[in-house]
């Protein structure tokens, strides 16, 4: 072997060796190529000068779901392209058209991302590297999500922006270095800002700058002030305030609320009309409570679930409610029980039923009137009426005093009727009892006139006259009586005296009038002490008393006359022995005109009225006058008079 060939075998060794090394290499960068294409997340293809596939992973077939043949070793690029196309990779267009442009972007020697919608349903993005020698490299990425996410990013994005532009309050969103991030336009018109004033990316401390120094935060340091407000603002709290802006005079709340990450966002209400609705209200409830305070009765107002809504202090008074009972919010029914455990409540039925009387009124919302009586005897009455909001307003008026009145109206009324039949009753007895005395007068004067009757008969005709005339006067004496006490015309003339004088002065007067009848009057009459009266008026009393014992006494009987004096009163007691007054007919005794069983004994006259005249006189005087009696065995009359005078 020449040194030639030893030379030429030595090389084919080293170019073996150099072979196979370079197979080992390969070998290793294939398994290394293949390891990284099929375990990367993203689709990979490497594309010749020639716009042929010279490397395609499994993942980027996956991703834009196309057939494999159109993706393998060699084939050509522009057929995978117009796949595309025609299937809306890129949108709606020529597909050759819109193939054509792909490729052309794939040929410019510049790096590139291009979006697409793959047929696999996927959002794909292919980032182009150019080769050197010509050709690229290309990365295709999934990423539906990422552009579903932007899409709804976007989609909120947009909603929040209509929410914010139409919501009825402003709305500021500021990052923990309190800077703007967001507000909506009605945030700024609020505060009456400037277009510059309010800015995304601005420090909220300007804003409030320009409020210090326009005075919506009154007076002080401008600095001080928007250094204490962005104070409030850096502890993470929420706050509430109200703010008057002093280039428009509203009135705006702030509610800020941390929002976790440091910053916070701030709503702003323009409370104005609220506020000024509120003082109105307030100043109307005041005006309300006033003439509530100050009206002459009680007033107070339920609403559907019969809870007080409102109460004055009048009602309180009347009723006597206790401490807290009336407290506005506190249920009617606890107020009509107490009122029931009272007494005060008054209606027809049991006391569950005016209960249940009570509340059904407050439901049927219809106007209604109801009278209670308090603990003190005051009547009270309330009247019920409906007002707006299923409310109820009930009224309470003290009515004592008019059902006084009332009643003394009724008592008026009813003497006025007494007094009216009196009257008639007067004008009947006067002509009854004048008439025939009239007449008999009448016809004995004429007679006297025209006619010579004798001395001993004119002087029998005068003498009659004469009887009659005084009967005829007596009667007007007591109608004149009665007239005067009924009229209220009847004054007496009170003087000190001695009442036992009195009567034995007005026992000789009717003395003589016994003694013709035979009757003897006994009398048991001691000294008394002075007292006040009015001697003409009981005079009168004690003229009557006596005429009418001896009236209606037999003949030959005794009339008994006693006189008593007692701790209070002095009485004097005339006792007959005649025929008595039947029961039923005591309590007519003392009324005008009244027609009873008894008369007198030897047809004496009476006008009827004596005895009414007698009590009334009598009760002026604030004594009394009574009667006791046994029918067939007389009468005893007892006439009381104070020792004390009180007019």
């Amino acid at each position: 072997m020449t040194t030639e060939d030893i030379e030429l075998h030595t090389r084919l060794r080293e170019a073996e060796a150099e072979l196979l090394d370079v197979r080992a290499r390969l070998k290793q960068s294939e398994s290394l190529l293949d390891l990284v294409t099929g375990t990367i997340t993203d689709g990979l293809v490497v594309i010749d000068p020639d716009l042929r596939f010279g490397l395609v992973n499994e993942r980027y077939v996956e991703l834009l779901g196309v057939p494999p043949e159109l993706v393998q070793t060699g084939a050509y690029v522009r057929d995978l392209t117009l796949y595309l196309a025609k299937h809306g990779a890129w949108g709606d267009g020529d597909p050759e058209d819109l193939a054509n442009r792909r490729l052309d972007d794939l040929l410019n020697e510049q790096f590139g991302v291009i979006e697409a919608a793959a047929p696999s349903g996927r959002i794909v993005e292919i980032r182009k590297a150019p080769r050197a020698g010509g050709g690229a490299v290309a990365l295709v990425a999934d990423i539906t999500e990422r552009k579903n996410a932007e899409d709804q990013l976007r989609q909120t994005e947009a909603q929040l922006r209509v929410i914010l532009d139409y919501m009825p309050s402003g709305v500021l969103y500021v990052d923990k270095d309190l800077k703007n991030v967001l507000f909506n336009p009605l945030y700024w018109q609020l505060h009456g800002y400037d277009e510059n004033v309010l800015l995304v990316g601005a420090d909220i401390r300007d804003e409030l700058r320009f409020q210090a120094n326009r005075g919506d935060f009154g007076p002080g340091d401008p600095d001080e002030l928007v250094k204490q407000i962005a104070s409030a603002y850096e502890k993470d709290e929420p706050t509430r305030s109200e703010r008057l802006i002093a280039s428009t005079g509203q009135i705006l709340q702030l509610v800020s609320a941390p929002t976790g990450d440091g910053g916070f966002v701030t709503i702003a209400t323009d409370i104005t009309e609220r506020k000024r609705a509120i003082e109105a209200l307030a100043t109307k409830e005041a005006q309300l409570r006033l003439a509530m305070e100050n009206m002459p009765g009680a007033m107070f107002v339920v609403d559907e679930n019969l809870d007080l809504v409102l109460v004055n202090d009048r009602y309180k008074e009347f009723y006597g409610h206790p401490d807290g009972l009336l407290a506005e919010g506190n249920s009617m029914t606890d107020v009509l029980r107490f009122e029931m455990e009272q007494g005060i409540l008054v209606g027809d039925g049991t006391p569950e039923e005016i209960m249940e009387q009570r509340i059904a009124s407050f439901r049927a919302q219809e106007p209604s009137e109801f009278e209670d009586v308090t603990p003190d005897g005051q009547t009270m009455h309330i009247l019920r009426k409906p007002a707006p909001g299923n409310h109820m307003v009930s009224v309470v008026t003290d009515i004592t005093e008019l059902k006084k009145a009332e009643e003394k109206l009724r008592s008026t009324n009813d003497e006025l009727q007494e007094l009216n039949e009196l009257k008639n009753r007067f004008m009947g007895m006067a002509a009854h009892d004048l008439r025939n005395p009239l007449g008999a007068i009448r016809s004995m004067s004429e007679m006297i006139m025209i006619m010579d009757l004798g001395a001993e008969t004119e002087k029998e005709f005068v003498t009659s006259i004469n009887n009659v005339s005084n009967q005829m006067l007596d009667l007007i004496n007591d109608l004149l009586d009665v007239a005067a006490i009924e009229s209220g015309n009847f004054d007496l003339k009170w003087e000190a005296g001695d009442l036992a004088e009195l009567l034995r002065s007005r026992i000789n007067l009717v003395q003589f009038h016994a003694s013709a009848k035979d009757i003897s009057i006994s009398t048991d009459i001691p000294e008394i002490p002075t007292i006040a009266f009015d001697h003409a008026r009981i005079g009168q009393v004690l003229d009557n008393l006596l005429s009418n014992a001896v009236k209606f006494s037999e003949a030959g009987s005794v009339i008994d006359v006693a006189m008593r004096v007692r701790s209070k009163f002095i009485e004097v007691a005339i006792k007959d022995h005649g025929q008595g007054i039947v029961e039923d007919e005591i309590d007519q005794l003392f009324m005008p005109f009244e027609l009873l069983s008894a008369t007198p004994t030897a047809g004496e006259k009476s006008t009827g009225l004596g005895l009414s005249i007698v009590k009334k006189i009598v009760d002026s005087h604030n004594g009394n006058i009574r009667v006791d009696s046994v029918l067939g065995k007389g009468a005893e009359f007892t006439l009381s008079l104070p020792r004390t005078h009180d007019r």
